[in-house]
């Protein structure tokens, strides 16, 4: 819908609230990529009218060197959003579509490719371009849709990035394994990445110990339900539930834990469920963490005697199932350098053994 008419200004509106409700880390990895397709129109297509306006033959060049330009360092990797960094190299796209247009595969092989991007870096910034073609459509500035940009020549295109990551990864002999294969290789080593959660930020004072125990829930939650770690972020309180099962063969019933999360990064406004059972190695036990966690959560902010009656939920219904344990904060991003303490941990493991 165009941002004219009638309800043109509560179409307006309602787009600009659907921009700022996109988190942080999705805004963070299509934002450069928007400028950096900004600049290459403004370099290649400077001298047209409007040259910023998205077209079938813009879209395919720039794709055309993202599929085909060499990986960024991680050095030289630009993770600003700040739309007035350089980021396209008039030179190096140059250099990029010289080298495509004198290529012979029968003659040079796959290795003349290099170290390129795969499918899911190379279509971020074709979904990046859609989004700047969506904004200019609405604001009646072009006509194309989504399956005007997706032209015959476009579609080989991403066919051959497809096509070519094992055939190119061969010829540089690189390691097959891929990182849906990574947890598998992590796997053995679980139990001691408790061990390093339950002792991480373990001192004296009860907000250090409630922490630990946070941290050591979140881990086990994601590690059972299966869940984004992200998505635990989004979790209330009122998002959990339990039940027990009982089977007809068996003495004791099954305690399962549920958590509903009604909004996260992939889950396309479908609820996300995340299950968990009783562990029948108690170190393991998201059942257990859980309940250790709230424990001291709730004897170090005293949310119990000064915030929360259960009997009316307005006063505890919206409230983050994780949560800073200083009384003045609420919000967890202290957890990000457990976290990332925890993968370095991981590596010494696995190194070491």
């Amino acid at each position: 819908m165009a941002y004219a008419g009638r309800f043109g200004a509560l179409a307006r509106s309602i787009g600009v609230a659907s921009e700022k409700a996109k988190p942080k880390n999705t805004k963070k990895a299509y934002n450069p990529k928007k400028h950096e397709f900004m600049q290459y129109c403004d370099s290649v297509f400077g001298e047209e009218t409007n040259h910023r306006i998205v077209t079938e033959e813009k879209c395919y060049g720039f794709i055309s060197y993202q599929a085909h330009r060499g990986k960024t360092l991680k050095e030289n990797y630009k993770s600003t959003s700040d739309p007035s960094v350089i980021r396209f190299d008039k030179e190096d796209f140059d250099r990029v579509m010289s080298k495509i247009q004198s290529f012979d595969q029968s003659i040079t092989g796959w290795a003349h490719y290099g170290e390129v991007l795969g499918f899911q870096q190379v279509n971020h910034y074709l979904c990046a371009i859609k989004e700047i073609m969506a904004n200019q459509r609405d604001n009646q500035q072009t006509t194309l849709r989504n399956e005007d940009l997706m032209t015959e020549q476009l579609t080989k295109l991403l066919q051959m990035v497809i096509s070519r990551k094992d055939k190119v990864d061969k010829a540089l002999y690189k390691e097959r394994t891929t990182s849906e294969f990574a947890p598998y290789k992590v796997a053995p080593e679980i139990s001691r990445i408790e061990y390093y959660m339950w002792h991480y930020n373990n001192s004296s004072s009860l907000a250090s110990c409630a922490s630990s125990l946070r941290d050591r829930y979140h881990y086990l939650a994601i590690l059972q339900g299966v869940l984004r770690s992200e998505s635990m972020y989004l979790a209330d309180l009122s998002d959990l539930t339990d039940f027990k099962f009982q089977q007809k063969l068996e003495p004791d019933p099954y305690h399962v834990t549920v958590l509903s999360i009604g909004r996260g990064k992939t889950n396309q406004a479908k609820t996300i469920f995340g299950r968990m059972m009783r562990h029948r190695d108690p170190r393991l036990c998201s059942v257990g963490g859980l309940g250790l966690y709230l424990l001291a959560r709730f004897q170090t902010t005293n949310e119990i005697d000064d915030i929360f009656d259960f009997t009316t939920n307005k006063t505890w219904f919206n409230t983050k199932l994780l949560r800073n344990m200083q009384k003045c904060k609420k919000n967890c991003d202290g957890m990000y350098m457990c976290l990332v303490l925890l993968y370095q941990c991981c590596l010494l493991i696995i190194f070491q053994n």
